[in-house]
């Protein structure tokens, strides 16, 4: 890229790539810096494969071949799941850079520089994950955990397959290939963390202590070495929230630079393309609007908030269900923390109401009128693309649905439909 690029993403993984491949489609002069991350076999749900076609990541999806079925053995019960695709890392990596590169972006292979190296008057997004520099104190922390994992030579044969396996002093991740291969990760708490020197017989020794997952691998032998990485959900914020403070004016955090969820509480790649699906009209905002600056900034943190919540809550009730070994260390800790410490997402108002939120409209975040629920505290601007609080404004006096419609430029099928979801709202009555 010869000219200064408008937006500078730090970190190579995959919330990055997808937010450079979005911006790099619309015009924008796009420099990614950063690595691939090191090698690794991972499982995808079948609907990050999903938000990778909706991002438009063709050669990601196209790297992702091989479908598992998945199985679950937890609190003593064995249950199918669902599938998920067993993809190397450093394929997904490569894969991800050639969709940013065709889209127009520029992906340089090198570690990221000091903010002040970088190219003045571009906007920067911090997107290293847990690389990135944070603050002292994150405004959350849970437990702290660690993943240690491992590949095998599990030979011709046997069935492809992955699954989750629940035991005393944690739980573990497996995956079978059609090639034979076999992974194992296991995660622990830090506490119990081995030194580097100690990692391999770690892993070998939880192995041997979860006979079903002993039998599973059997004599396979490692093809490699033990590869260690944090696994803590922590919550640090986008970087800015909109209210005018110090941090507005800072690098957006995204994806694990922002938060990071517990990998039993749902996909962290699910969750990183989401972010920077959400983050494409913020930057668009930031860049061509920046009137809106901080509202931008406020939905990011906002929504950020929202997930981070959300899957915090899954987590812990996930390890709550395994109940064979609630006293044990691992599993109380992570069964029993207070949810009122977590950073609360704005509370959703006690009955539903007419209020003004910043919304996605035509690709930049702006105030509208919404609809705000106990279900949808962030409010629904409109059903079958009515604008839900226009059509309530317009209710009185109004003679009927075709009126109605006439009003709002819709089809009388659409403004039923939204008449509809009002009433189930209790803010329509049925003889509207």
């Amino acid at each position: 890229m010869t000219v200064s690029p408008d937006l500078v993403i730090l970190g190579g993984g995959i919330a990055g790539l997808v937010l450079a491949r979005l911006q790099a489609a619309a015009g924008r002069r796009v420099r990614v810096i950063g690595r691939p991350r090191a090698p690794a076999l991972e499982g995808l749900s079948p609907r990050v494969l999903e938000g990778l076609r909706r991002a438009g990541c063709a050669q990601a999806v196209a790297a992702c071949t091989t479908a598992v079925p998945r199985v679950g053995q937890w609190n003593g019960r064995l249950s199918a799941l669902n599938q998920e695709y067993i993809v190397e890392r450093p394929v997904l990596d490569e894969a991800l850079r050639a969709d940013a590169r065709a889209a127009g972006a520029e992906v340089v292979d090198a570690r990221a520089p000091a903010l002040d190296a970088l190219p003045g008057g571009a906007l920067v997004i911090e997107a290293r994950g847990r690389q990135a520099p944070r603050p002292e104190a994150p405004r959350w922390t849970g437990p702290r955990t660690v993943a240690l994992a491992r590949i095998y030579d599990g030979g011709a044969g046997g069935s492809a397959e992955s699954g989750v396996l629940a035991h005393a002093d944690g739980w573990a991740w497996f995956a079978a290939l059609p090639d034979g291969r076999r992974a194992v990760q296991v995660f622990l708490d830090a506490a119990e963390a081995p030194s580097r020197p100690e990692m391999e017989a770690a892993h070998a020794r939880t192995i041997a202590t979860v006979p079903d997952l002993a039998v599973w691998l059997g004599d396979a032998p490692p093809l490699g070495p033990v590869t260690a990485r944090e696994a803590t959900p922590l919550f640090i914020g986008t970087g800015g929230d909109g209210t005018g403070g110090e941090d507005d004016g800072a690098p957006l955090r995204l994806g694990d630079a922002a938060y990071a969820i517990d990998p039993l509480s749902g996909h962290g790649m699910y969750e990183a393309i989401g972010a920077a699906l959400i983050a494409h009209p913020v930057v668009n905002t930031l860049l061509d609007r920046p009137d809106d600056a901080a509202l931008a900034r406020r939905f990011l943190d906002e929504r950020a908030r929202d997930a981070f919540h959300r899957h915090a809550l899954v987590g812990r009730a996930f390890y709550a269900q395994e109940e064979r070994w609630a006293d044990r260390p691992f599993w109380r800790d992570r069964a029993t923390w207070d949810e009122a410490t977590l950073p609360a997402p704005p509370p959703p108002p006690p009955r539903p109401r007419v209020e003004t939120r910043p919304v996605i409209m035509d690709g930049f975040v702006t105030e509208r009128a919404v609809v705000a629920t106990p279900q949808h505290p962030r409010g629904v601007y409109s059903i079958e693309d009515v604008p839900v609080a226009a059509l309530l404004e317009r209710l009185p006096g109004a003679t009927g649905p075709e009126a109605l419609a006439a009003a709002l430029d819709r089809s009388p099928a659409q403004v039923v439909r939204a008449l509809d979801w009002l009433g189930r709202q209790g803010l329509v009555s049925e003889t509207a």
